[in-house]
């Protein structure tokens, strides 16, 4: 017989199952006839396809997180850049609505632009709107004598409004990257940060910077790792617009 050929059927006939031994009404005569003929050597081969193609979907899923890791540390160092030349004139900006009526939000996009804060990777939406250089809308604008830094990730806002969809292509680990290597080390700057949840946005969990962290307030500084997890895990992408923002 051509052993490769029925060793190919096997691997495949196992696949179908879904189990590595026989199953009571799932074998047809033909399928246990061709399982009693093989030989120990071609019940190897079988293995050996069996291992390749569990390293080959475990290489995939590894590469694809190491991807996923290599984006969201690309994205740190540009949210990094773009904070911090923010920060450079945030006495003006935060000044810019300081008179404002309470929700009027005049838009830093512009300046950012101008200023060369992001790299060319980014795409201008209007005045407080900009999309990063995986497509995640940034939201940036002076609001309450605030320098405030909404961040939605993997959402799609609706066109001309700030109103959000769903985060259909929300990544936790962009989300523990910016609380734990963006808003964490920036609590001496931060008056606070927030995850949103649309679904439940009166009750937005909210992480006081160091100077309002008193009075039972969460610290933005003491947050841990398996917070932070916890944190990320809880959106309901499917159902929900989520994202982290930050007042300066």
């Amino acid at each position: 017989m051509n052993a490769m050929t029925d060793i190919q059927k096997v691997f495949l006939l196992l696949i179908r199952l879904g189990l590595w031994e026989k199953k009571q009404g799932g074998l047809s005569q033909d399928d246990i006839r061709l399982l009693e003929k093989m030989k120990d050597e071609e019940w190897d081969a079988v293995m050996d396809l069996a291992i390749i193609a569990v390293l080959t979907v475990g290489g995939i899923a590894g590469y694809s997180k190491a991807m996923e890791k290599w984006k969201a540390d690309r994205l740190i160092y540009e949210y990094s850049n773009l904070i911090l030349g923010l920060l450079a004139n945030a006495g003006e900006f935060r000044n810019m609505s300081k008179t404002a009526e309470y929700d009027t939000q005049i838009g830093l996009a512009q300046y950012v632009q101008a200023a060369s804060l992001v790299p060319q990777t980014w795409k201008y939406i209007r005045d407080s709107r900009m999309y990063d250089s995986e497509g995640n809308p940034i939201l940036m604008f002076s609001r309450r004598n605030r320098m405030v830094i909404d961040i939605y990730i993997g959402t799609q806002l609706k066109e001309n409004s700030d109103v959000s969809g769903k985060s259909k292509g929300f990544s936790v680990i962009l989300c523990r990257e910016i609380m734990q290597n963006l808003a964490k080390p920036l609590s001496s700057s931060l008056q606070f940060s927030r995850f949103y949840q649309w679904s439940k946005m009166e009750d937005s969990l909210v992480y006081w910077g160091n100077a309002g962290c008193s009075d039972g307030r969460k610290c933005l500084r003491d947050l841990t790792v398996a917070e932070i997890n916890d944190i990320c895990k809880s959106c309901d992408k499917d159902n929900e617009a989520c994202g982290i923002n930050m007042e300066f």
